[in-house]
C-alpha cells in the first residue's frame, strides 16, 4: 500500500507520532510519501496566531520538518501551484482556523469584520495547500494519507483533497499515552470515541484499569495531569460566593473550536438558550447561579487577542438576571465551587468529568468526549429537558463510578497503541516494538476504531473501592500509583544528527501555541 503523511505544522511532538507510524508500516511492507509546506503559503494559523513573519515562524517549521527525520519520498509544496476553489471550498477549509485566532463566541463574532479579514488571508493557503494534496495524491497513487490535526487550515485543505479523491484518511493528534487515530474525519471526531465508550461503559474495570483510571483523575482535580495547555494550576481556596435557596454553577466553554461541527452542536441556538431553559425546568432563578469564567479566557494565547468575547457574554447575562460572576482572572478553585453546587451546568469542558468524579449532578448543554458516558443529564436541546429525570433517585455513587470508566475509556481504549506509545511529558513521548498495523487497516475496513484495550473485569471487587475511595474524598492517594514498565524493548524516533537539539529547544517554550 502507499502510504501518505502530511505534518503541515511540524513543529510540535506529534511529528514523532507520525514518525512511528510510518515505520510501522515500512516494517511491514507499505511505501511511504511525505508533504512539506515549505514556506509555500503566504499566511497560516502558526503564523498569524504568533503575529510573525516568515523568517521566525518558516524557518521553525524548516527546521523541525520531516525531512530532518530519515525519511525519503518528500514533496515540497509548491506556491504556484493553485486551484480555483470557490468560496464554500476555501471557507471550509479556512473557516476553524478563522474562528480560533479570533475566539469567537456567537454566531454574530462569525461573521464579524476581524473573521471575514483573516479568512481573506487564508484563501491563498487553501488554494495552494489543495492543489498541491491533490497533485501528491495523484502523483504517488496514494491509497491511505495520515493527517495531523485535519482540523486548522493547510491540514484541512489535504483532508478536503482526500476526500474529493476517495482516499481513506486517518487524522491523528496526541494523546496521553498512545496516539489519537480516527478514521475519515478530523480531529474533533466523535465518532470512534462513542462507539467505545458505548461498548464498555457498562462493564467494571478491573485492578489495573480502576488504579489507572484514578491517577488520571486525581491528576485532574489536583491540576497535575498532561495536556496540552493547563489553567489556573494553582488556585486559592474557596467557598460559595452568595446566599441562594439552590447552588447552581455555570462552566461555560469557548466555543470557538468547534463552531460548526455537527457532532458538536446542539439544538440550542447559543448555551444561554439552553442555560435559561434547564433553570425553568428545574423551578431555579438566575439569582441563585454562579457563573465561573473560564481561565483560558484571561489568557492570551499566542499574539492573539484574550477571550473577552466569550466572557463579555457571560456577564451581560448575569448582570441582567443577577447571578454572580467569578471572573476569568479569578484564582479560585472551581473544584471547590462544584463540591458545595447542587447543579453543575457545562457546555462540554472538563468541569463536567470533575462534577462527575466528586459524585455531582452535572447538565451537559452539548455533545461532548463525555455525554455518552451515562453520569450527566444531557440536555442539547428543548426536546431534551426531560432528560433531567435523571436525577429522579439519584446515585451519586454510580456517577462516580461511570466518570471513572468514562476516563479508562478516553486514555487508554480510544488512543490506539497505548503500551507502545507512552508519554514522558507534554513534549515528548517513548516507543516500543512490537506494535503493528492491523488494527488500522480493520478501522479503514469498518470506517471506526475499535478498542485499544478490550479486557473487562468480571467482578467489580477492585472498581467498587477505588470507588468508595473517590466518594470518601481519598483520591490523593492515587497520585503516586506507578503503572509497570513493559517488556518490549525500546525503540528510539531520532532526527537525523545535526537536528538532534531540535526537540530539545521545544521543552523551553511555554505549553500551547506560543
Amino acid at each position: 500500500m502507499k502510504v501518505g503523511y502530511a505534518m503541515l505544522y511540524p513543529y510540535r511532538g506529534s511529528i514523532q507520532n507520525m514518525i512511528f507510524i510510518s515505520k510501522m508500516f515500512e516494517r511491514e511492507g507499505h511505501s511511504s510519501f511525505f508533504l512539506k509546506c515549505n514556506a509555500s503559503v503566504p499566511h497560516c494559523y502558526n503564523r498569524l496566531i504568533k503575529n510573525r513573519g516568515r523568517i521566525a515562524e518558516c524557518s521553525k517549521c524548516l527546521l523541525g520538518s520531516v525531512d530532518t527525520f530519515d525519511v525519503s519520498n518528500v514533496t515540497n509544496m509548491r506556491s504556484s501551484l493553485r486551484s480555483d476553489l470557490s468560496s464554500q471550498q476555501a471557507y471550509e477549509i479556512i473557516a476553524s482556523s478563522s474562528f480560533s485566532l479570533n475566539r469567537i463566541e456567537t454566531d454574530e463574532d462569525c461573521v464579524s469584520e476581524e473573521v471575514t479579514e483573516v479568512q481573506k488571508k487564508l484563501v491563498p493557503l487553501a488554494e495552494i495547500t489543495y492543489a498541491n494534496a491533490l497533485k501528491w495524491i495523484d502523483d504517488n497513487g496514494l491509497e491511505l494519507v495520515f493527517i495531523f490535526n485535519g482540523r486548522l487550515d493547510m491540514p484541512r485543505a489535504v483532508l478536503k483533497a482526500c476526500e474529493f479523491k476517495g482516499v481513506p484518511y486517518i487524522t491523528f493528534e496526541a494523546a496521553y499515552p498512545g496516539i489519537a487515530l480516527e478514521i475519515n474525519d478530523d480531529c474533533r471526531s466523535l465518532k470512534s470515541l462513542h462507539k467505545i465508550i458505548g461498548d464498555y461503559i457498562d462493564y467494571p474495570l478491573s485492578m489495573f484499569q480502576s488504579n489507572y483510571a484514578a491517577q488520571v483523575a486525581a491528576k485532574m482535580l489536583k491540576k497535575k495531569n498532561f495536556v496540552w495547555r493547563l489553567y489556573n494550576t494553582t488556585p486559592e481556596a474557596t467557598t460559595w460566593p452568595k446566599k441562594s435557596d439552590r447552588k447552581i454553577l455555570i462552566v461555560p466553554s469557548s466555543n470557538h473550536e468547534f463552531k460548526g461541527v455537527a457532532a458538536w452542536t446542539p439544538e440550542w441556538k447559543h448555551p444561554l438558550d439552553g442555560i435559561e431553559a434547564v433553570l425553568s425546568k428545574l423551578g431555579a432563578s438566575p439569582s441563585d447561579c454562579v457563573i465561573r469564567c473560564h481561565p483560558n479566557w484571561s489568557e492570551n494565547i499566542g499574539a492573539i487577542r484574550d477571550g473577552s468575547k466569550s466572557e463579555r457574554v457571560y456577564v451581560e447575562w448575569a448582570n441582567r438576571n443577577g447571578a454572580f460572576i467569578i471572573p476569568s482572572s479569578s484564582k479560585c478553585n472551581t473544584n471547590d465551587l462544584i463540591v458545595e453546587a447542587d447543579y453543575v451546568i457545562v457546555q462540554y469542558g472538563t468541569a463536567g468529568i470533575e462534577g462527575g468524579l466528586l459524585g455531582k449532578k452535572v447538565i451537559g448543554l452539548s455533545p461532548s468526549w463525555y455525554s455518552s458516558s451515562g453520569f450527566t443529564a444531557q440536555v442539547h436541546g428543548v426536546h431534551d429537558l426531560d432528560n433531567l429525570n435523571f436525577f429522579n433517585g439519584f446515585d451519586s455513587v454510580d456517577v462516580v463510578r461511570r466518570s471513572l470508566r468514562f476516563l479508562y475509556a478516553f486514555h487508554k481504549r480510544y488512543p490506539q497503541y497505548t503500551n507502545f506509545v507512552r508519554s514522558v511529558s507534554i513534549y515528548e513521548n517513548a516507543y516500543f516494538d512490537g506494535a503493528d498495523v492491523s488494527r488500522i487497516l480493520r478501522a479503514v475496513e469498518n470506517n471506526v476504531f475499535d478498542a485499544d484495550d478490550c479486557e473487562i473485569a468480571s467482578e467489580p471487587i477492585h472498581e467498587d473501592a477505588v470507588v468508595a475511595a473517590f466518594v470518601n474524598g481519598e483520591y490523593e492517594r492515587f497520585l503516586n500509583w506507578k503503572e509497570e514498565a513493559g517488556e518490549a524493548p525500546e525503540i528510539h524516533i531520532n532526527r537525523k544528527r545535526g537536528y538532534r537539539w531540535i526537540d530539545d529547544m521545544r521543552t523551553f517554550f511555554k505549553a500551547g501555541d506560543k
